[in-house]
């Protein structure tokens, strides 16, 4: 199993003074909100009784007070996925991104998915 949270936060963090692995304890307006949880870890590849790469999914949850979503998640996808023009992001790829709004907030779900080198850390994108 390979520790992946840190690094998604350290991506996340410059794009709001909102983000966390857990749900708020109060839902005060604080705009916007990006809340990121791994919703799976699993081995991948083994090398003996080694796991040398490991299948990881991150879900992202943007939630913003009666403004739209589409320029953060915009963001999210920046940092998170692979971005060539500038060889910059994780190398995650996006494999949903959808609308959840209630009747207040506006909510953006995206997932991520990559297989994730256990010696290097290095992020590979599944096509």
């Amino acid at each position: 199993m390979v520790n992946v949270k840190e690094k998604v936060y350290i991506a996340l963090q410059p794009l709001s003074r909102d983000v966390s692995d857990s749900w708020p304890s109060d839902w005060q307006r604080t705009e916007p909100r990006i809340i990121y949880t791994e919703e799976e870890n699993k081995s991948w590849e083994r090398s003996g009784k080694k796991t040398t790469k490991s299948y990881v999914r991150i879900k992202v949850d943007i939630f913003c007070y009666q403004s739209s979503t589409s320029d953060l998640a915009c963001q999210v996808d920046n940092v998170l996925a692979f971005n060539p023009q500038d060889d910059s992001g994780l190398g995650m790829t996006r494999t949903f991104c959808g609308d959840d709004n209630g009747s207040e907030w506006k909510h953006k779900v995206m997932r991520y998915e990559a297989i994730v080198d256990e010696n290097n850390q290095s992020f590979y994108g599944i096509n």
